[in-house]
């Protein structure tokens, strides 16, 4: 099964805050070793352009939502967490039809 999660302008804190109700929602029993989860907030957690408050706020929220999934997991049966990062300067929508 798979299940997106994604929404435009969510950033790892909210994520942390809504993920057990998204489970719900989707009737989503607890993650096991056999789940692979892609977390994506590249541009919504993107550090570039923030002062240094935001930036703890924005690490301390993506451990929480990562420690958030581990709750919501059968315990001993971690599923894999795949982080995906780009560097924040460059963390802009790129409409690839447009590029030669």
């Amino acid at each position: 099964r798979i299940y997106n999660f994604a929404n435009g302008g969510r950033t790892s804190p909210y994520m942390a805050e809504i993920l057990g109700s998204e489970m719900k929602l989707h009737d989503l029993g607890l993650f096991t070793s056999k789940d692979i989860i892609l977390l994506d907030h590249s541009v919504n957690d993107g550090m570039g352009y923030c002062s240094i408050n935001l930036q703890n706020e924005l690490l301390n929220g993506l451990e929480s939502l990562i420690r958030r999934i581990f709750h919501y997991s059968t315990p001993g049966s971690w599923p894999t967490i795949i982080l995906l990062e780009q560097w924040p300067y460059t963390d802009k929508y790129v409409d690839i039809t447009k590029r030669p």
